[in-house]
């Protein structure tokens, strides 16, 4: 990797670390309890490196889940009815967000088992309510100040893919390949 992409990771880390300070404010000591800064900043790092690397795993895992969840509500509620395609979608939509928050909550309360004493979740519920304030914390910051985050995985997957600059536009595309002129063959009779 290069020193860019380091960067963007610790600034990326950075801003997770405010997020995670800002849900420890929101919700108090009862709920999560830091040390200092640093652990903060510590929990920030394993929250990416977590996202990065075990988020899609465990997305991957819950896609089923979600999904047959979806079928159970939907078919108790009678929402397979063509006249109800709409709350259907709406459905399939906040259960998949509760799944996704649920997959957030496990890699908040994974971090805080990794960071040890410096750095305490009280229970999965304020695990929970963590993941919601720093989600929204980072993405406050990240809109305030223009910036686009992206992951770890998704640079080394997009290795070979075009680079975009950082004001996001893509590279010019390369000029466009030209034939070799071919002989003309004056041997033919055209009739």
């Amino acid at each position: 990797m290069n020193e860019q992409k380091i960067l963007h990771f610790f600034r990326d880390a950075l801003i997770i670390a405010f997020g995670v300070l800002f849900a420890a404010v929101i919700l108090g000591p009862t709920h999560i309890r830091y040390a200092n800064f640093l652990s903060l900043f510590v929990v920030a790092v394993f929250i990416s490196l977590l996202n990065a690397f075990l988020r899609p795993m465990l997305i991957s895992f819950a896609l089923p889940l979600l999904l047959t969840t979806f079928g159970l509500g939907a078919a108790g509620t009678g929402l397979f009815r063509a006249r109800s395609l709409l709350g259907a979608l709406a459905l399939f939509g906040v259960v998949s967000v509760f799944g996704l928050w649920i997959v957030n909550a496990c890699i908040f309360s994974l971090a805080s088992f990794l960071a040890g004493s410096s750095f305490v979740v009280e229970g999965f519920g304020s695990a929970m309510l963590g993941s919601v304030f720093t989600s929204l914390a980072t993405l406050f910051i990240c809109a305030f100040f223009g910036i686009r985050r992206r992951s770890l995985l998704g640079d080394v997957l997009r290795g070979g893919m075009p680079r975009r600059d950082d004001a996001g536009t893509p590279p010019p595309p390369p000029p466009p390949r030209r034939r070799a002129p071919r002989e003309r063959d004056d041997d033919v009779i055209d009739i």
